[in-house]
């Protein structure tokens, strides 16, 4: 009997995870998936840099401390959330594993797809700033075409 392969969910915020997570639900019972969570903690200056305006920003020193203190807490949400997506998603009798990663979304979905063989992506995404994608470029583009995979975006 061979393993049902496994869909990745990836969710990157604490708010917006509900579409996602039924859009993900309903693919996995459509193709016979299990499916694979992933919630990305992205870098915390990144988190101050949409939360504050320009000039606030560069008045401030970002401790290592006050850093840590915000990756400790974005870490309990996000625990939270993936075990709220647990439930929904075995309340459909679907096979998941999760991850709770922080760093840069980009290269942890592209490593984790491969890893897991994901034949497909479903991704979370917000508005994000400008500053962010001035940063960043387009990290939708960049997974799509790094994984060759099929990826449904969910907006919030």
């Amino acid at each position: 009997m061979t393993e049902n392969k496994n869909l990745l969910l990836v969710i990157s915020s604490e708010r917006d995870w509900k579409r996602p997570a039924e859009e993900a639900i309903k693919i996995a019972v459509e193709k016979s998936y299990n499916i694979h969570i992933l919630f990305v903690i992205e870098d915390t200056r990144i988190y101050y840099l949409n939360k504050m305006n320009e000039t606030e920003f560069m008045s401030k020193k970002i401790s290592t401390e006050l850093t840590e203190a915000l990756l400790r807490e974005k870490r309990q949400s996000a625990y939270s959330v993936v075990e709220k997506i647990i439930e929904k998603v075995r309340e459909k009798g679907i096979k998941v594993k999760s991850s709770i990663l922080s760093g840069d979304i980009i290269p942890l979905v592209i490593n984790l797809a491969k890893e897991i063989s994901a034949p497909e992506i479903v991704l979370s995404w917000h508005h994000e700033s400008f500053v962010k994608k001035f940063f960043k470029g387009d990290p939708i583009e960049k997974i799509r075409e790094r994984t060759g995979l099929p990826v449904s975006v969910i907006i919030e």
